[in-house]
């Protein structure tokens, strides 16, 4: 009876855990975009503003988090996983909330850049511990769920700040409250320990064979596997190579979308439910990837995701109404959920406990440097081309060059630099499809 009801405790404890990551991971990619659908009434708010500093309400984060994403994670490494998202979540909902009550464009966008600190902290701590706490399938399930997590945090944050933006532009600011809730989740569920790993499927076991599903090179004296120097550098650079591009293309619905909705005469609040099914088309996709992942190279799940993302683009540029771009912004989602749980699922799997904040600290850079970078070429392409629409065809040709990218490092002429860089034995659970 003790040990049923001990059993039990620990399978709540589990799901509490779970359930804890997977609502801190909604924070990793839209954490800075909740108040996208506002951003319009406070270009109107602020008249002396110019549009750079604007759109800097929802960048200036993605900035900071490059500038300190690093640092983070020698400090997660070093004070603990657990700490780290704990003080995060509280310096999240702090300067979240800022917005909604100081008084200038200045004040706001040193508070946006705090909120950047705090979302450093969630993303990097969030994905260290599922990488420490799950082994095997059962890690890359989880990281297809994170990955759909963030496409809920979409869904959640763009539909609810837009909802909010009907009331004033300063109200969508008010969703940064749901940090307190992932700071009760964490003392509740969390401990440094990580009480102890679940594996499912292990990829650890089958890291002992030659060409393992890990990239591991064997186990250590103390049974954890120890990774090739070069499977690790092929992972960290080649994942955060892809995350950067990415989010130079993701971070355009955001960025432009809103705008490009009301120009076609709709409302902040349609263009949150337009975010929002953005969402939940990435959140979808991402569970379907979880499925595909075992028996699918990771070159063509790259390729699909960003052939996706161009064709979205392509159908804004071409098709500018309210029907095709809610279709093309399904598309796009589907495509960011596809690639996002890859690139994830790559890095991870050759994480130790000492080096999991350090990768995801790089992770976390590039990722962010991805939204910082969109932000500062939105600006001259749209001067250059000279409408919205132009613009998402530029991006559509840019998600095009992505594909053509990674065909090529595929098939290099020699085929060692590919397999280097596109190996598909680093995909947890993946069979190593024939070439």
């Amino acid at each position: 009876m003790n040990a049923s009801k001990g059993a039990a405790r620990g399978t709540a404890k589990d799901k509490g855990r779970l359930a804890v990551l997977l609502a801190a991971s909604m924070m990793n990619l839209m954490g800075g975009a909740a108040v996208a659908p506002a951003l319009p009434q406070m270009s109107a708010a602020f008249p002396d503003a110019s549009a750079t500093e604007v759109t800097l309400v929802i960048t200036l984060p993605a900035l900071a988090i490059a500038i300190v994403g690093l640092a983070v994670g020698a400090l997660a490494d070093r004070v603990g996983k657990v700490r780290t998202l704990a003080l995060s979540s509280l310096v999240f909902t702090a300067a979240g909330l800022s917005g909604a009550v100081l008084g200038s464009i200045e004040a706001i966008l040193a508070g946006r850049f705090l909120l950047g600190i705090g979302i450093a902290g969630i993303t990097v701590s969030t994905t260290a511990l599922i990488s420490e706490c799950y082994d095997g399938a059962a890690r890359s399930r989880v990281l297809a769920l994170q990955s759909a997590s963030m496409g809920a945090g979409i869904l959640l944050l763009e539909f609810g700040g837009g909802v909010l933006a009907e009331f004033g532009w300063r109200m969508p600011f008010l969703v940064y409250l749901v940090g307190v809730v992932i700071f009760v989740g964490v003392l509740l569920f969390l401990r440094e320990d990580g009480g102890g790993k679940e594996r499912g499927e292990t990829a650890g076991d089958r890291a002992e064979a030659p060409g393992g599903a890990e990239g591991a090179s064997g186990r250590s004296a103390g049974g954890a596997p120890v990774f090739r120097r070069g499977d690790v550098l092929a992972a960290v650079v080649g994942g955060a190579l892809a995350i950067f591009l990415l989010e130079v293309l993701s971070f355009a619905f955001p960025g432009k979308l809103p705008y490009f909705i009301e120009e076609l005469g709709a409302t902040s609040s349609t263009s949150g439910l337009f975010l929002g099914i953005h969402g939940s088309c990435m959140a979808a996709a991402s569970l379907l990837q979880g499925r595909l992942a075992p028996r699918t190279r990771r070159s063509t799940l790259l390729v699909t995701g960003f052939a996706l993302l161009a064709a979205c683009f392509a159908a804004f540029f071409a098709l500018p109404s309210l029907p095709a771009v809610l279709v093309a912004a399904c598309v796009g989602g589907a495509g960011i959920g596809i690639v996002m749980p890859t690139v994830l699922q790559w890095v991870s799997s050759v994480m130790t406990p000492e080096t999991s904040g350090k990768i995801m600290g790089c992770y976390t850079v590039m990722l962010n440097l991805g939204q910082f970078a969109c932000s500062l070429v939105l600006a001259p392409v749209m001067l250059a081309v000279g409408s919205t629409g132009a613009l998402f065809g530029v991006f559509a040709c840019f998600a095009e060059a992505c594909c053509v990218a990674i065909v090529l490092a595929r098939r290099g002429v020699d085929g060692s630099a590919a397999e280097g860089f596109l190996s598909e034995d680093g995909l947890p659970g993946a069979e190593n499809p024939g070439q």
